[in-house]
């Protein structure tokens, strides 16, 4: 599926939740989940929930009285997006500054520089 624009903050904590769970979800665990760092009552996330089904991040089917929710967006697809919009929107920067601009300070581990270096070193391969 092709990913139109940026989720609104609502929607990408629902996400979050979403691509942390085993599907299928229903709206109960989901209020559950997010009870705990929002204060939404039930009429909102439904709302919520309505718009993610509407721009196809997630399909739902009913189940008696209850509404279950599946992913149609994986987690990476939608990093993977994210990731491409931000550098259209900054296609002048050059790829170090942009690495720059990530980094903030803190140290990085031997395990992430060496995983860095393994991609630097097949994306050379590759790329040419």
């Amino acid at each position: 599926m092709k990913l139109s624009r940026k989720l609104p903050e609502a929607e990408f904590e629902i996400m979050k939740v979403v691509w942390e769970k085993e599907p299928p979800l229903t709206s109960t665990l989901l209020m559950e989940e997010l009870k705990q760092t929002k204060d939404w009552k039930v009429p909102t996330l439904s709302s919520l929930l309505s718009r993610l089904v509407d721009r196809g991040y997630l399909r739902t089917e009913k189940n008696g009285k209850e509404r279950t929710y599946y992913p149609l967006i994986t987690e990476d697809e939608y990093l993977q997006f994210e990731s491409q919009d931000f550098r259209q929107r900054y296609a002048q920067r050059s790829w170090i500054s942009l690495m720059n601009a990530f980094y903030d300070g803190e140290a990085v581990s031997d395990e992430e520089l060496d995983q860095l270096q393994a991609w630097l070193d097949m994306k050379r391969k590759t790329d040419g």
